[in-house]
């Protein structure tokens, strides 16, 4: 025997089918990423760059030659300022405007060996931080430290 469908439910499925899209159950949207906190990481970063600092220190002191201590500080391997380049400078790129990318690029500055690589972190900091705190750090390094990026930089 075929019964008819009951009406309320009929109606109520007549509504469903017609209602505005937001007046339908909707699927939760994904949760969000958690922003990483970029600071936590950039100082997590800086302060394992300063315990190999410490450790080189304690192992140059160690030396006995000025040719053993200049074949140390030229080594790329052992060298944190070397070694932790490639990490600072990732993290500077990853970190984009954020505050504590300034401080990433001000410390590649700092421990920069290339005239050209200094000269764009340079030009870099000026076109992206110009008016962020880090820009008086950046004036005073340059102050000094503008045999690093050449006259015309």
């Amino acid at each position: 025997m075929h019964r008819p469908p009951h009406r309320a439910g009929l109606a109520a499925l007549l509504l469903l089918a017609f209602a505005p899209p937001g007046a339908r159950a909707q699927e939760p949207a994904p949760a969000a990423a958690p922003a990483p906190d970029l600071q936590a990481d950039y100082d997590s970063l800086l302060k394992e760059f300063e315990t190999a600092q410490q450790a080189f220190q304690k192992l140059f002191a160690a030396l006995k030659t000025d040719q053993e201590r200049m074949e140390l500080w030229q080594d790329a391997t052992r060298n944190p300022s070397r070694t932790f380049t490639p990490r600072f400078r990732a993290f500077a790129e990853r970190a984009g405007t954020h505050p504590s990318a300034a401080s990433a690029w001000m410390w590649l500055l700092q421990t920069g060996q290339d005239q050209k690589e200094s000269g764009a972190i340079a030009a870099r900091m000026v076109k992206d931080f110009l008016h962020a705190p880090v820009a008086e750090k950046l004036a005073q390094w340059l102050r000094y430290g503008s045999w690093r990026i050449g006259r015309a930089a």
